[in-house]
């Protein structure tokens, strides 16, 4: 399987990751290095950022094209979701901090970086991804994921992990997320210089 996720930041530039799953696990590609993430968990899972909250608006609709169906599956937080999501982040701040920062200010933030709504479209027959968008609270895309399916007419070679790179295994997913966050910044870094 192929993954390619491309992310947009505020000013409109793009970054486009790659990665393939193969019979030895999860690679994050990159121009000098493939990352390998590790399939076990580990026993105390580090999310990334203050507070994870699951969606509480979801929507669904099956999409008839031709002899094909499709899943479209919307994930969004209502405003009253979107505020408990930040008094929950704001709990997350250190106590002598919490009065110099007001929650509002923090809804701010978390609506420029944090996903509001979710976009998914999917087989219905299969089950393969087909895109999924994620949307800022006012309306601007964050970043979008497209699946990639195995085309039987490519060589097993086409979705290895390319021999002329240099090959890490991360012992847990925490270090093999900031070993390729660590790479990606080298990578933009060296293509600015050129």
């Amino acid at each position: 399987m192929r993954n390619e996720i491309t992310g947009r930041d505020q000013s409109g530039n793009s970054q486009t990751n790659l990665y393939v799953r193969n019979e030895e696990g999860y690679w994050a590609l990159l121009e000098r290095v493939a990352i390998l993430y590790p399939e076990v968990e580990e026993k105390s899972p580090v999310e990334q950022g203050a507070v994870r909250k699951s969606y509480d608006q979801i929507t669904g609709e099956r999409i008839e094209e031709g002899d094909r169906v499709r899943l479209r599956i919307v994930q969004s937080f209502s405003e009253a979701g979107f505020r408990a999501l930040a008094k929950e982040a704001k709990k997350e701040l250190p106590l002598l901090l919490r009065p110099l920062i007001r929650t509002s200010f923090i809804e701010w933030g978390i609506g420029q970086v944090a996903p509001n709504r979710v976009e998914t479209i999917m087989d219905a027959q299969t089950g393969d991804l087909i895109f999924r968008r994620l949307y800022r609270k006012n309306g601007k895309p964050l970043y979008e994921e497209q699946g990639w399916l195995r085309v039987d007419d490519l060589p097993e070679e086409a979705y290895a992990v390319p021999e002329g790179v240099k090959h890490v295994r991360a012992k847990t997913r925490s270090e093999a997320r900031r070993l390729e966050e660590k790479a990606r910044a080298a990578e933009t870094k060296a293509a600015k210089k050129k």
